[in-house]
């Protein structure tokens, strides 16, 4: 009994695989830099409409794994520079990145 339900449930988990990775979502990433072209560490990146934000590492880079095609307004923020909003779109490929420069106050 215990084989036929943990056959199961894997097939259940098979199919669920299947589903999640049948390329309605992508990986939206980027880098964040200043004027000089130096990367902006810890800037925050936030997808509207998803309402996800995520902070840039130390090269300024930024990744949001599963984001569903589509268009959408990005907002960059960060101490001492101005906030940037973009509409973006987010094609039917599997992975999209994006190079943001922001302006010093």
């Amino acid at each position: 009994m215990r084989k036929v339900i943990f056959t199961l449930l894997f097939a259940i988990a098979l199919v669920t695989a299947g589903f999640a990775s049948n390329g309605k979502t992508k990986v939206f990433k980027g880098q964040i830099i200043d004027p000089n072209g130096a990367p902006v560490i810890g800037a925050k990146v936030m997808v509207m409409g998803i309402e996800k934000s995520v902070y840039t590492d130390f090269d300024g880079e930024f990744i949001f794994p599963k984001v569903s095609s589509g268009d959408y307004e990005v907002s960059v923020s960060m101490v001492s520079f101005e906030e940037r909003i973009l509409t973006i779109n987010l094609q039917a490929s599997y992975q999209e990145s994006f190079f943001i420069t922001l302006e010093a106050k």
